[in-house]
């Protein structure tokens, strides 16, 4: 930890009391208080220059849900120091969220509208390299919706179905197929061009790691290494993905956890509806076993990718309405 220490001492003018490892950055204790030492390889510097302007706009305009980014002597921002870049911020004390307890999970909802709120008008040094999902084609890592996004998926389970010729396989390329045929290009289109308009982007990986509980129940969101140009309700669309229930019982509750503080159009939730027909998550989880085992197994298709591709899921999403869930529940 030494070389932690002279970067604090030689950056900061920091004397750490303790330095501590926690998943991938550091907690600094001192006398002033503690702080957060993230560290990068210098092969993603050109992303962190982006990485500032954000949060440097959410804190222009008062966002105080995320950490502060604390300047350096020479208030610098970013330091590079033994082929490594580094940002300071304060530590948020808290512990990540439960999303496997409903009131957590609406909660994260409402905090994601919250940043929404105050993610639009990004204006960028025009020095910076920009992360963006508007240039043509989009990039796909960044994208997970639209008809590009759609379509990388579909390529992908075809190729697996020739590879495996598992039942469930064909079962969500049939549903996939199926759920394309709904997406409604020109409001996609029409959004797409506002969106872009008005400058707007997305935390980018907005999952239960990067939100911290606050003791006094406050929500803060953390690594914003993901974030980029945008259409807002991509978050939204993964966070419902990865956390609607494989019957898909909390999709109203997170739609309407996140309408209360940020309104959702017809426009956005027509195309979040079709979104949530494209069986992603099953995608997801093949696409991330077979790089890791390098094969599918009769047994793990089973196991977890059955569940996400049933026909009642699937109704359940193309019965829903925007007056179903928003405005009878506004009645009631």
């Amino acid at each position: 930890m030494q070389d932690i220490t002279n970067i604090l001492e030689k950056y900061y003018n920091i004397k750490p009391l303790k330095i501590e490892k926690i998943r991938k950055v550091y907690k600094i204790s001192s006398s002033e208080g503690d702080y957060c030492l993230k560290e990068y390889k210098n092969k993603e510097h050109e992303s962190l220059h982006f990485q500032m302007e954000v949060l440097h706009h959410l804190q222009g305009n008062n966002f105080q849900s995320t950490y502060t980014i604390i300047p350096t002597i020479e208030k610098k921002l970013l330091i590079s120091h033994n082929n490594h870049t580094y940002f300071l911020a304060d530590w948020i004390n808290g512990e990540a969220f439960n999303f496997s307890n409903l009131n957590q999970l609406k909660k994260a909802a409402q905090a994601l509208a919250n940043l929404h709120n105050y993610s639009l008008k990004l204006n960028v040094n025009k020095e910076v390299r920009v992360r963006s999902s508007f240039h043509k084609p989009p990039q796909f890592l960044h994208v997970k919706i639209g008809p590009y996004y759609n379509s990388m998926i579909l390529e992908r389970l075809l190729y697996l179905q020739r590879k495996y010729s598992y039942h469930e396989l064909l079962t969500a390329i049939q549903l996939f197929e199926e759920a394309i045929s709904f997406f409604p290009y020109q409001k996609y289109k029409k959004l797409w061009n506002s969106e872009q308009k008005e400058q707007a982007f997305v935390h980018g990986d907005y999952n239960y790691s990067n939100i911290i509980l606050s003791p006094n129940n406050n929500a803060f969101l953390i690594d914003f290494d993901n974030v980029n140009f945008n259409i807002r309700i991509t978050d939204l669309i993964f966070l419902i993905q990865l956390h609607m229930g494989t019957d898909g019982r909390y999709i109203s509750d997170i739609l309407r956890s996140y309408h209360q503080i940020r309104p959702l159009s017809q426009l956005e939730f027509d195309i979040i509806k079709s979104q949530l027909l494209v069986p992603a998550k099953a995608y997801w989880k093949m696409n991330i076993q077979e790089k890791v085992q390098q094969e599918l197994t009769p047994s793990f298709i089973k196991s977890y990718i059955s569940p996400f591709l049933k026909r009642d899921l699937f109704a359940k999403v193309k019965n829903l309405s925007f007056e179903k869930v928003f405005i009878t529940e506004k009645e009631n």
